[in-house]
This record gives C-alpha cells, structure tokens and sequence, in this order.
C-alpha cells in the first residue's frame, strides 16, 4: 500500500472518529430554544425573549433572556476564546425585531449558534459559559464531568 493511500485511509478513520466524538457529545449535552414571547415594558416598548434548554444527562436548565443578555455573554466569552466561538448572530437596527418573522429568524440564528457551541468542550467547562448562563452548581458540575468522561 502506498504513502498517499495509508494516509487518506488513516485521515478518513479520523474524520469518523471525530464525528462519532461529536454525535456522542450532542447525545449527551443538548440545546433547544423551544419558545419566545415578545414582552412591552413599562414605557410600553415591545422586546422579545428567547427559552435556552440546556440538557446534561437528566438534568435540564433553562434560562429566558433577551437577546442583548445572550449577546453580552457571547462577548465575554469572546474575550476569553478570541477567534474560537461560532459567529453569533448579528444585531439588526431597523427592522421590528417583535415581528413573527424576525423573530423566528433570530431564534433559528441562536439556536445554530448554541448548536454549534456545544461542540466546544473547553469552552462549555469555562465559568465565562457557565456562569453568563446562570446554570445552578449541579448543571455546571453534570456538565464538565459530561465532558472530561468523553475525553
């Protein structure tokens, strides 16, 4: 057998191997955004809420936020893992961001951003992810055992 044919062998065990470490991961740590509610506050202006479902084994969390609140997470993490974490979903400054549509666009938008998140082991165990999510002790603990069992 050749050079160049060990090696693509040996680089397509890999790439199913690394699949198989990320389809194990998701089966283990998942993320839903289920639901939004558009909110009016007390000078009456309209905003919407987004439901993150965060799952560990049989532990869930779930933390409804704004978008804002979701973004400066992102930004803190950013700073810590600089040029590491998936785009996260761009900020709009004219468009009604209450309307169904955009509001279901903005939902897909963070959900693929979650999804893909999850994917990043060190920075799933980093306090900045944890602690910016407002996960309980327990949810952070099932989280970074989740993790260092599949390493």
């Amino acid at each position: 057998m050749s050079e160049k044919v060990a090696r693509r062998i040996s680089d397509e065990i890999q790439a199913v191997e690394d699949q198989e470490e990320v389809s194990s991961r998701t089966q283990i740590i998942d993320v839903r955004l289920p639901s939004t509610r558009v909110v009016t506050n007390e000078p009456g202006k309209n905003f919407t809420e987004f439901t993150l479902v965060f799952t560990v084994g049989e532990l869930e969390h779930r933390i409804t936020k704004r978008y804002s609140f979701y973004r400066a997470v992102y930004e803190k993490m950013n700073a810590q893992f600089p040029d590491m974490l998936p785009e996260f979903p761009p900020k709009k400054w004219f468009a009604d961001m209450t309307a169904p549509p955009n509001v279901e666009e903005r939902r897909q938008l963070l959900l693929r951003y979650y999804q893909a998140l999850i994917k990043l082991p060190t920075v799933l165990c980093a306090r900045s992810f944890l602690d910016g999510h407002e996960m309980p002790e327990s949810v952070s603990t099932a989280f970074v055992q989740a993790l260092a069992s599949m390493s």
